[in-house]
């Protein structure tokens, strides 16, 4: 009988659980462009040597 009941809730999805959020991506997405526009507003600031070793840092 217990069998029987849980093959019929194996198929059910809870509504607390999201599936793959389209927000969520969003959200990253605009993060993710607002810290590269403040990295590169910041990038005079530099001199010639840091410019140099930033992008080595990075690989």
């Amino acid at each position: 009988m217990h069998l029987r009941s849980l093959k019929k809730s194996r198929k059910d999805v809870p509504l607390h659980d999201p599936i793959g959020t389209e927000a969520d991506d969003v959200a990253e997405k605009v993060q993710l462009k607002i810290e590269k526009s403040k990295i590169y507003k910041n990038l005079d600031i530099l001199d010639d040597r840091e410019k140099e070793v930033g992008p080595a840092r990075s690989k």
